[in-house]
């Protein structure tokens, strides 16, 4: 131990470089090379036109070179302009850096702008993102263009120090001068500028420098005092663990000790063996409430530099880029305090991670769960000694600090080359139709049992949805969202719109994001309903119910108030952020929501002749839209501020003293419970007593215990997922967007899989909004993986989130469908998995028992070897005996006692392989391989990287080229092995043209494209094993509409057929192929 903290006090006391930086290089031309930065000298004359030292016009008449000393004599002969002559001279000065002497002298009426030391060239996919220090003071050459030509000039003004951070060491250039940093982009030129000018005086001008290139040195903090965690952990949420006390599965015990040299950056690594275990400093946040809120760290020996550095990262990350995680505090030598404050926009999550603005991926690694990494965040301080550091956790996230470095100079940031969608040789032009052809193998409106309602209304029977007319039959629901306005369109639009969604095979539409435009705003309110909007909406929805289609929705979205509507906020328009969590603590908040829900509940149809309480055809109400309170209650200061008013009101009226305004706090927790349930009890009371008798639910957000404990006072169940949602870095809905782009298969299926735990048996479990976000590159995956496992855990209905079309909503190519012809058609896989015909749901049921248990806080997790467990049978929880299903304890071991009990069949789980399938072989899930296969008797699906092969039943692929998404159905209700017209899918990616990410990684999202849409390669063979004989089979290439394209050659097998499929077709771009069979005679 005496020998480690030895050399810890070594490292820390001595000054670590990161490697010898590059030297200056000086051309016979004249030009500065500076690692990947060169300047030179140069005239810009009257018309702008560059001449430089390397052009023609200079007419070089001496260079000398002598011990790194040059000089350098040029006659110059400009256009328009008598001949003048520049001289430059270059000095090294012994310690490594470089006196610059050079003069221009011209004729004093020379056709001349400007005359500069210019940057070569700096090309914005190369610097973009390059931070530059100019007196201290930082400038960002950026990454995107801004739409104002007047903020081209970045900076301009007198100078005297310029630190340009490179590859290998800093730029610096100090002296007097007067300096320019311009984004050239606004002037046609896809690069940056950097000028440095001449002092003019009549016909002479001259300018003086010092340059020299300063290696990366680095200064790291003793943060083994502070330390208070390892960064192994065995058993989850014991707290006694290492790390985010996430279990052995999902720790950091990848990193190593030791010195890390992280771009420039040298970090000093804790080794937990050598210091009692310990390696980081943790402290707390959401979910992890009991770690240390505070941490400090005495210096033995002050260390002191310019700019301070952390490797770090965070859990469970804040929803807002602007939310704080914590301070940093350092105490220097005479007693000042320096503060920092760091923000989501510093730091982010350690799971799956995505550079920050200021916040750099710097080291990256796979544990079990996921990708994880740690963050480099960087803040200019005082250049004064640290004699101490403390850290103090805002409460929001829980924070992991893993090391500390000081340095004198700026590090450059970590930033990727951007990366295009541009069309070549792996990306080609593929059109999305906005209707699908009658008949044609995409039609699937002959699956809808029209009219809807034609069997009564839905009803609850033995945990899931029946008709009131047909108890015997269980119906399941196959679903997408509308919203904002493509739900109020002329009648020839909401004729085309019922067409389009019945043609994709939705039995059911959501109604949402509807409340803002069904009102009329007279008189300062906004819950009267107006009549042009409404009769558009009123006739949409005959025309959904005619053929067959359902309805769904929630009695408050999105509705913003007047200014003043609600008295209290006399000068405020609330809108969802504040009216959700307001809705359950101000009566005048309730009251307008019982307006509004009243004047739409009571509103009679015209076309229908019903009022919408009474429409059969009306499957479902929310009653306020994701209102979960634990996420909502502090989401703005004064909501927040009437919360913790209201929660002390309640400590004292129960004789609580202790407790805090948190989520996470078991008081505060019980207080949102009770006040949360009597405004749902108040709320279902009314729209009841108005006679609404459609389902009812509610809290359709987030998943926990607590959650679930809430749930059981509702219909149904009802809850939202979504992969791969944006993370918008630059604020609200505001680019770039950060993005995994992993599949969910890598992650366990987490989507759908979060959602398993949420279900209680005994009541009918619906997923209303779902979505595999664009650009996701697996997103393809998204309807096989939600279609299959929602059908083997028996669900009840799945609704993609959403159908924008013919709508161009800002933002919409994230999650929208109509436009986006590898989500759409990977839906079509989905609905046949789920609906009739598809997966056998799991005959084996397991639940974790919630009768009489204690009441949790919000702070508590749904179990993950649950939702592992949730890929081979059904999982949810009880509150009383349920014939059929074994009560369980979730605990890390629960898979290994199961299968010893022979309740989980030795081909189902393979931990070495990490290979999960249900008891049927139906569903096989291969997280090592990343693959999927799903099978029933009328659709088989696979997923596969390139190189693999895979299919076991009529499906068989050979993946070649490009990750693929496979899918074969049968579209004549036959048994697939029978059918003679069959649907095959062959499904990559497609993104608009110009699409702009960070770099090739594509987590990063920085600018949608607004050219034609793009489909990736892809290239399979797939063979169909087939029952029958076959005399004459015919295979067509069908475009996004199901219009035949072209035949495509087919190769017959003893048992069947044979083709190869190529996204680059001779026919175009084809994702779908339509297989028709002739039998023998």
């Amino acid at each position: 131990m005496k020998k480690f903290f030895m050399l810890l006090a070594g490292v820390i006391c001595g000054v670590l470089r990161a490697g010898a930086a590059p030297e200056l290089h000086i051309a016979e031309t004249g030009e500065i090379k500076a690692g990947e930065l060169q300047l030179i000298p140069a005239v810009f004359d009257r018309e702008w036109k560059f001449y430089s030292t390397n052009s023609p016009q200079f007419q070089k008449l001496e260079f000398e070179s002598d011990s790194g000393n040059t000089r350098l004599a040029c006659r110059v002969n400009l256009p328009r302009t008598a001949p003048g002559s520049f001289r430059q001279t270059t000095r090294r000065d012994g310690n490594g850096g470089v006196e610059y002497r050079a003069e221009f002298r011209l004729p004093e009426k020379a056709e001349v702008n400007e005359l500069v030391l210019s940057a070569v060239r700096l090309p914005a996919n190369s610097f973009g993102g390059r931070e530059i220090f100019v007196d201290g003071k930082k400038i960002t050459f950026p990454r995107i263009r801004s739409g104002n030509r007047k903020q081209a000039a970045l900076f301009r003004g007198e100078v005297r120090r310029l630190e340009f951070p490179l590859n290998e060491g800093v730029l610096v250039i100090s002296g007097k001068f007067r300096l320019l940093l311009q984004d050239d982009r606004h002037f046609g030129r896809d690069s940056f500028g950097l000028r440095i000018y001449f002092r003019a005086s009549g016909a002479w001008a001259e300018l003086a420098l010092r340059l020299a290139i300063e290696e990366y040195r680095s200064q790291p903090l003793d943060l083994a005092g502070a330390a208070n965690a390892g960064f192994s952990d065995e058993i989850p949420e014991d707290r006694k663990g290492g790390w985010t006390d996430q279990g052995r599965e999902n720790d950091l015990r990848a990193l190593p000790s030791g010195m890390l040299n992280r771009h420039g950056t040298e970090f000093f690594i804790l080794s937990p063996e050598k210091n009692g275990g310990r390696s980081c400093i943790m402290l707390g946040g959401k979910h992890r409430m009991y770690f240390a809120h505070t941490a400090e760290a005495p210096q033995s020996r002050p260390v002191q530099g310019r700019f301070l550095y952390l490797l770090h990262a965070i859990a469970w990350p804040p929803g807002n880029s602007r939310t704080g995680i914590g301070t940093v505090e350092l105490v220097h030598a005479d007693r000042s305090v320096t503060r920092i404050a760091v923000t989501g926009a510093d730091v982010g999550n350690w799971w799956n991670p995505v550079s920050r603005q200021n916040g750099d991926v710097v080291w990256t690694k796979m544990n079990r769960s996921a990708m994880i990494g740690l963050y480099r965040s960087g803040y200019a301080i005082p250049d004064k000694p640290i004699t101490k550091i403390r850290f103090r956790s805002a409460l929001t996230s829980p924070w992991g600090i893993v090391a500390a470095s000081v340095t004198p100079l700026p590090v450059k940031r970590h930033i990727g080359t951007p990366y295009f969608i541009v069309e070549g040789r792996e990306w080609r032009p593929v059109e999305m139709a906005s209707r699908i052809e009658p008949g044609s193998v995409l039609d699937f409106s002959a699956r809808l049992d029209a009219p809807a309602g034609k069997y009564g209304r839905p009803m609850i029977k033995e945990g899931h949805i029946v008709f009131e007319n047909r108890p015997e039959k269980a119906v399941r629901f196959f679903g997408v969202n509308l919203s904002r306005m493509v739900q109020f369109q002329d009648r020839a639009g909401a004729e085309a719109l019922a067409d389009r969604l019945a043609a994709s095979g939705y039995n059911a539409v959501r109604i949402h994001h509807h409340d803002p435009y069904m009102v009329k705003r007279e008189n300062g309110r906004s819950t009267e309903l107006d009549p042009v909007r409404m009769d558009q909406l009123d006739y949409l929805a005959s025309c959904l119910k005619q053929r067959g289609i359902y309805l769904v929705t929630d009695l408050y979205v999105s509705r913003h108030l007047e200014v003043g509507e609600i008295p209290e906020f006399p000068k405020q328009r609330l809108w969802q952020e504040t009216f959700k969590p307001l809705v359950f603590v101000l009566d005048s908040v309730m009251e307008n929501w019982k307006r509004f829900a009243a004047n739409w509940l009571n509103h009679r149809n015209p076309y229908t002749g019903l009022t919408w309480k009474e429409e059969p055809a009306l499957l479902s109400v929310s009653l306020v839209n994701e209102d979960t309170l634990s996420a909502y209650w502090n989401r703005t200061p004064e909501v927040a501020a009437i919360y913790r008013k209201r929660f002390e009101e309640w400590k004292k009226h129960h004789g609580i003293s202790g407790g805090v305004a948190s989520a996470q706090d078991p008081h505060f927790s019980r207080f949102l419970r009770e006040l949360y349930d009597d405004g749902f009890r108040e709320m279902k009371e009314f729209v009841r007593a108005l006679g609404l008798r459609c389902m009812i639910s509610d809290q359709n957000f987030l998943t926990s215990p607590a959650l679930t404990m809430m749930r059981r006072q509702y219909d149904f169940v009802e809850n939202h997922f979504y992969w791969d949602h944006p993370e918008f870095l630059g604020g609200w809905w505001k680019y770039p967007a950060g993005h995994t782009n992993l599949s969910a298969i890598a992650r366990y299926a987490a989507a759908p899989g979060v959602l398993f735990s949420a279900r209680i048996f005994g009541r009918p479990f619906l997923v209303t909004e779902f979505d595999f976000a664009a650009p996701n590159a697996f997103r393809a995956e998204g309807g096989v993986l939600t279609g299959a496992y929602a059908a083997l855990q028996d669900w009840d209905g799945i609704f993609q989130f959403v159908h924008y079309q013919p709508q161009k909503a800002a933002n919409a190519w994230h999650f929208d469908s109509s436009s986006d012809p590898v989500k759409a058609l990977s839906l079509r896989i989905g609905l046949a998995l789920f609906q009739e015909g598809g997966i056998a749901p799991a005959e084996r049921k397991f639940a974790v028992d919630y009768s009489g248990k204690r009441e949790f806080s919000f702070g508590e997790q749904d179990s993950s070897t649950m939702n592992r467990l949730g890929l081979m049978a059904q999982v949810g929880c009880v509150f009383a005996p349920v014939d059929g299903v074994v009560t369980v304890r979730p605990e890390e071991t629960l898979l290994r006692r199961l299968r010893e009990r022979k309740l989980l069949l030795p081909e189902q789980w393979d931990p070495e392989a990490e290979r999960f399938a249900s008891a049927s072989g139906e569903v096989v899930l291969d997280r090592r391989r990343v693959t999927l296969e799903a099978r029933s008797s009328v659709c088989e699906a696979v997923i596969l990287p390139p190189g693999m092969s895979g299919g076991t039943g009529v499906l068989q692929v050979n993946n070649r080229v490009g990750r693929g998404v496979f899918g074969c159905l049968a579209v004549d209700a036959r048994p697939l092995r029978r059918s003679n017209r069959m649907l095959i899918l062959h499904l990559t990616d497609a993104l608009p043209a110009g699409t702009r990410f960070a770099d090739r990684q594509r987590n990063q999202l920085e600018s949608w494209g607004e050219g034609a849409l793009l489909a990736a390669r892809g290239e399979a063979q797939i063979r169909l094993r087939l029952e029958q004989s076959l005399s004459s089979c015919r295979l067509y290439a069908v475009d996004t509409a199901g219009r035949r394209l072209g035949e495509i050659p087919l190769r017959r097998e003893q048992g069947g057929v044979c083709f190869d499929a190529q996204v680059f077709s001779r026919y175009g771009t084809v994702f779908a192929y339509e297989l028709i069979v002739s039998q023998e005679e």
